[in-house]
């Protein structure tokens, strides 16, 4: 991480100011990402009954964690593999949360596999779209997050 101050001081007062932080992503290994693959080609293979699939891993996008998620095509349809690595990230509170928002009717992304061990996710992939991109008139409370979409509270 890189951090810069500007500011402009005038007899003793800071009058503007600005931090910036610049944060590299850490980047994934191949090893990882061929691990990650492995893993998630055996996990469909399983969950579709079709063996030997080969899989083509694409970002999707990150988030303000140590997750990177991905998307696979499979005969037309898509899923998302998430790399959650366990020292960092907690991929039971993540699958807990996931099943308790479905038991109380909220469309969430179903879980379909996991490897606590590695960090390992399989998901279905809900699409691109997210909440605030398709309910513009609501006008209750919302909060943006780091990776551009709005939740309704």
């Amino acid at each position: 991480m890189i951090a810069q101050w500007y500011g402009t001081i005038a007899r003793g007062r800071i009058l503007n100011s600005a931090l910036i932080l610049t944060v590299k992503p850490p980047t994934m290994t191949n090893r990882r990402k061929t691990e990650i693959a492995n893993w998630a080609a055996t996990a469909l293979a399983s969950y579709l009954s079709s063996p030997g699939l080969e899989l083509d891993l694409n970002i999707v996008s990150g988030d303000a964690s140590f997750r990177r998620y991905f998307r696979a095509e499979v005969n037309g349809k898509n899923f998302i593999v998430v790399d959650a690595p366990p020292e960092n990230e907690n991929s039971h509170a993540f699958v807990e949360i996931a099943q308790l928002f479905s038991a109380a009717g909220v469309t969430v992304p179903q879980v379909i596999s996991v490897d606590y061990e590695n960090g390992f996710m399989l998901l279905d992939d809900c699409g691109d779209d997210c909440i605030y991109r398709n309910c513009r008139h609501v006008s209750i409370y919302t909060r943006h997050d780091p990776t551009g979409c709005f939740y309704i509270r």
